[in-house]
């Protein structure tokens, strides 16, 4: 487990998606998850969007998407719900990039090329 001590900011970059964590009284993680193109970030952010957070839950998700990378918050002060939270948006999330490298617009792109 990472020590952090108040206001300390860790960042990670593990692969391609960048985590930024902000340890206060609130507890705040970032993810920047990148697709192959705007397109495949906005269709990951309408599909995962519609998860919203349970009330009783105390954690606050934000997604946005910058370009081509989809953008996500969360904050929560229990940090055993947070990571709940988290476990679950990138269960979905796993889900929809497969589902866009089989279906979705970049992979037609990618098989026309393949095929040529």
């Amino acid at each position: 487990m990472i020590s952090m001590s108040e206001e300390e900011k860790h960042e990670l970059a593990l692969g391609l998606v960048k985590i930024s964590i902000l340890r206060e009284e609130i507890t705040t993680v970032q993810l920047a998850i990148p697709f192959y193109s705007e397109s495949d970030a906005k269709i990951a952010y309408n599909s995962l969007r519609i998860d919203k957070e349970p009330p009783r839950g105390n954690v606050v998700k934000e997604l946005s998407v910058k370009s081509e990378t989809l953008l996500v918050k969360f904050s929560s002060k229990d940090l055993k719900r947070l990571k709940s939270s988290i476990t679950s948006f990138l269960d979905y999330t796993i889900l929809v990039v497969k589902t866009l490298q089989k279906f979705g617009p970049s992979s037609k792109k990618e098989t026309e090329k393949q095929t040529e």
